[in-house]
């Protein structure tokens, strides 16, 4: 999987994969409603409103931090994470939502979503444990301080509508959230039935015992198995995929400005060029593109923690002038590195 940037889902960094550009597109048809036009939502980011509409794109966690933090501020509207959990039905999951969908009982959804949810959010964790007389799902969004509230709201009302279609009724669960109760909060309270606690250590659901065994609507068996095995051989995919380009990395130092050719770096991973060009090619990737990526993150974390002048930095990513770093800025972030750092 990859979006026109050539991001991987190799660690949790700023522009790992965050998930399909589908949730993306949700959030900017929710903006439409506050009459924020697509173009606007996406300005700066990188990303065209036609990249949303195919449908085995996905989009970095920098680019959807950027967009989210855009839709809040033209949108002037701090619940607009309720809106965006709330359009995101069982069927936004791919084939995520189709095992839930089929899965025999709630429970059954549930631990197939902690199971399978680093197919669909690479940057969501999901563990579940029992606790007196409920399963507590437990998550964490790796996002900065201010975004909290905003995936947090998200992800509880998506959870919580999504049980509620698999069974045919609310679930009236116990909420804690990781923050003080926010000012936008009582206008969608109505949306979370049950207690809900706020200033808590973490985000937490605990859902009745006597709910977890009930029927799911659509169970289907037989299709269950097949997704399940899908899933599966997909998750192994990524993992392994995530394992490749992590041993790369690890013998790559862009913060020494240490971008070798691939002859180079064929030699320190005790391996041959045809053996790199073709594993990377199976990854849908390849060595420029690498390069190109690690080059885009030293050059975003430059620009954020230090004041080094643009010929310094150009220098570091390994440009002969500052015009070629001028070119890549556009070509990443659809703006100038001096437009970049005035908007950090």
């Amino acid at each position: 999987m990859g979006d026109s940037s050539g991001h991987t889902r190799s660690g949790r960094r700023d522009d790992a994969i965050f998930g399909p550009a589908e949730y993306l597109a949700h959030l900017v048809d929710i903006s439409g409603r506050f009459h924020v036009r697509p173009e606007q939502l996406l300005k700066g980011t990188g990303i065209k409103p036609s990249t949303l509409e195919r449908p085995s794109a996905t989009v970095s966690k920098a680019s959807v931090l950027r967009v989210v933090e855009r839709a809040l501020a033209l949108t002037n509207e701090p619940g607009l994470g309720f809106y965006w959990g709330l359009s995101l039905k069982l069927s936004s999951h791919g084939a995520l939502g189709l095992l839930a969908m089929t899965s025999g009982t709630l429970r059954d959804a549930i631990l197939v979503a902690e199971r399978f949810m680093q197919l669909r959010a690479s940057e969501l964790t999901l563990h579940t444990h029992s606790e007196g007389d409920a399963l507590v799902i437990e998550f964490h969004n790796q996002v900065p301080p201010h975004l909290r509230v905003f995936f947090s709201e998200a992800m509880f009302v998506m959870l919580l509508h999504m049980g509620r279609a698999l069974v045919g009724h609310p679930i009236a669960a116990r909420c804690e959230l990781p923050f003080a109760e926010p000012a936008h909060f009582r206008r969608f309270a109505h949306l979370m039935p049950g207690d809900v606690r706020f200033a808590g250590s973490t985000n937490r659901l605990w859902i009745p015992a006597a709910l977890l065994d009930e029927a799911v609507l659509t169970s289907d068996g037989v299709v269950a198995r097949r997704v399940e095995r899908e899933c599966q051989r997909e998750l192994d995919e990524l993992r392994e995929r995530a394992s490749f380009l992590s041993t790369l990395r690890r013998h790559l130092h862009p913060e020494r400005g240490d971008f070798p050719p691939l002859e180079e770096l064929a030699e320190r991973t005790h391996s041959s060029t045809r053996t790199l060009k073709r594993k990377l090619a199976q990854q849908g990737t390849s060595y420029r593109k690498l390069i190109d990526e690690l080059r885009k993150e030293r050059a975003s974390e430059l620009l954020r923690e230090s004041a080094l002048p643009l010929e310094k930095i150009a220098s570091m990513l390994g440009y002969s002038d500052t015009a070629s770093l001028h070119r890549s800025f556009r070509r990443w972030f659809a703006c100038t590195p001096e437009a970049y750092r005035l908007k950090l």
